[in-house]
């Protein structure tokens, strides 16, 4: 008997967010999105009308009551937790706590997936139909940023820098290698301006491929 898909309502009022819980959840087989709200009225309307078996909620979800537009409290994710507890006793709901820092999603519109878990206690939550874990309910959980992708991104960083004043060096010591009586200082300050540039685009370069080779063993 073939196994069903997990089925996942999302929560958040950002449009932004909700889309890229979507597109991190759905990255496990079995797992599918079958709806989406803006606030707790929304998700708990959703809830009882599709019996999914996972809630993921932002805690800064608004709750608005009659009128969209009317947001009575910032932080009644737990509210529409304790809600979807009552009248949906077999959903599972998992309350994320830092969807509010942006620094998190990086910017961008489209951020690279395979960096981000959700996580619990230290431990990344699986949400697939042979791995969904028996915890707790509701569970607070955060979006977190895998171990080797920190690193990526430390080393990343890193060579943006190096890269950064390497260029300056190499231009300030060209400068200098013009003129006669700097000419001494000013070619080795090039070269090692020329060598900490290649240090840094060589350093970037392995994070890439690495990235790359990653995704190709998936």
């Amino acid at each position: 008997m073939a196994v069903q898909n997990v089925r996942v309502v999302l929560a958040s009022e950002s449009p932004q967010v909700r889309n890229f819980l979507r597109q991190l959840v759905e990255r496990e087989n079995g797992v599918e999105v079958v709806g989406q709200a803006k606030n707790a009225v929304g998700v708990l309307t959703l809830v009882g009308n599709l019996s999914p078996d996972v809630a993921v909620i932002d805690c800064h979800l608004p709750h608005s009551i009659s009128l969209d537009t009317i947001p009575l409290s910032r932080i009644s994710g737990l509210d529409a937790a304790q809600g979807i507890r009552q009248i949906m006793p077999n959903t599972k709901v998992i309350l994320l706590n830092n969807l509010d820092k942006a620094s998190l999603l990086g910017g961008s519109a489209h951020p690279d997936m395979g960096i981000y878990t959700l996580e619990s206690g230290g431990a990344s939550i699986a949400l697939g139909p042979d791995r969904l874990a028996e915890e707790t309910y509701p569970l607070f959980a955060s979006l977190g940023v895998k171990p080797e992708a920190a690193m990526q991104q430390k080393v990343t960083s890193a060579g943006d820098k190096v890269i950064f004043f390497g260029a300056l060096a190499f231009a300030g010591g060209w400068l200098l290698t013009i003129t006669v009586a700097f000419a001494p200082v000013g070619a080795p300050l090039a070269l090692l301006g020329g060598v900490t540039v290649a240090l840094g685009l060589a350093a970037k370069l392995a994070v890439s491929l690495w990235r790359k080779a990653k995704k190709g063993t998936r």
